[in-house]
């Protein structure tokens, strides 16, 4: 490799790093603790029109819990940046169902935290940003978990663990 290459990314590399680590996030109160996942259910979809080192690549979801205090998330996936994770509500019906954001070292959910930065509720359709540490806690992937707080309920739509642009913050 040229030196004038290894020159410009690492350039490239430094310039991100102060990018990101002056990047910042409101402070939240933490959430509580939450009961085990009972189901995962996700499937990729491409976003063509997006081309950057972040992942923001829509992935589809569904959480359908039939059960006060039942839970389901996505699979982990690779988060690139500290930016929001953002989510997209297609469908919402029955009660509210709680939204965190778990944030893992590896795709397996080792060392995994929940990251949520806030309190989120799905309750309408729209594009949302959820606040999170998962980059600034040293977390390498991230998930989408729901929780059936106060009874059964189904959102469904797309994710994806970076996000791009302003985007209204999905409310309590």
């Amino acid at each position: 490799m040229k030196l004038a290459t290894v020159c410009r990314r690492a350039a490239a590399a430094a310039l991100i790093a102060t990018v990101l680590a002056t990047s910042a996030v409101p402070a939240f109160a933490t959430t509580p603790e939450r009961p085990p996942l009972d189901e995962v259910v996700a499937a990729e979809v491409d976003h063509p029109a997006m081309t950057t080192l972040s992942n923001h690549t829509d992935t589809k979801y569904t959480f359908k819990i039939n059960s006060k205090n039942g839970t389901s998330g996505t699979s982990y996936r690779r988060k690139d940046d500290a930016s929001s994770v953002y989510i997209k509500i297609s469908s919402v019906s029955g009660k509210p169902l709680r939204i965190f954001v778990d944030g893992a070292l590896v795709n397996n959910g080792y060392l995994q935290k929940d990251c949520t930065q806030g309190i989120y509720r799905a309750r309408k359709k729209g594009e949302y940003g959820i606040y999170n540490t998962v980059h600034e806690d040293n977390k390498h992937y991230a998930r989408l978990t729901a929780w059936a707080e106060t009874g059964p309920g189904t959102v469904s739509g797309l994710w994806s663990p970076d996000s791009v642009g302003t985007l209204a913050v999905l409310g309590s």
